[in-house]
């Protein structure tokens, strides 16, 4: 159950444990779901 009835897309949803509200649909969780990676590119 990833998404509330009736919220809007940054209203955040989850939690931590059974409270419902805050993990996911938020700004800082694009970062529980995003991998930082680097990439080097040669402009010869």
């Amino acid at each position: 159950n990833n998404y509330g009835a009736g919220g809007g897309v940054e209203l955040p949803f989850g939690g931590v444990g059974k409270s419902g509200h805050g993990r996911e649909k938020g700004f800082e969780a694009l970062y529980g779901f995003s991998q930082l990676k680097t990439v080097a590119t040669w402009h010869g």
